[in-house]
């Protein structure tokens, strides 16, 4: 059976789903620069937008979270044509999500895209890439 995408289509959705992570961090940010600015307000209003921008949080962290599911998917289905996602996850988010002070749910994501790489392009690539 042949590749569903080709490689420029595996690209071009893999740009949308970086741009996409790029969004979803700014509408994270604005929603907890507002609950900062806001945490000593005590009226209804108040407490209400903060409950509703956690709420938003936490769907952006599931969208995150389901497109690490995605490349898991490209990284099954069309590893050939994955190498220019590898150097990008590689180069900036992987260092970025893994890093000991990131946020439990970028270090989450990105733990599944290294068990994903392994499972599907296995351990060997790794090694490849950064030795033992």
């Amino acid at each position: 059976m042949g590749d569903f995408l080709d490689e420029f289509q595996v690209n071009t959705m893999c740009e949308i789903f970086f741009t996409a992570i790029h969004k979803s961090d700014k509408r994270k940010e604005v929603n907890e620069k507002y609950a900062e600015e806001n945490e000593n307000e005590d009226d209804d209003v108040d407490n209400q937008n903060r409950e509703f921008m956690e709420e938003e949080n936490e769907m952006e962290d599931d969208l995150q979270l389901a497109i690490s599911e995605a490349f898991g998917t490209l990284f099954k289905t069309h590893k050939l044509h994955c190498s220019k996602l590898l150097e990008s996850l590689f180069e900036s988010l992987l260092p970025e999500y893994l890093d000991d002070n990131a946020p439990f749910v970028k270090q989450k994501f990105a733990l599944y895209i290294v068990v994903d790489l392994i499972e599907h392009l296995g351990v060997e690539y790794l090694q490849e890439r950064f030795g033992d």
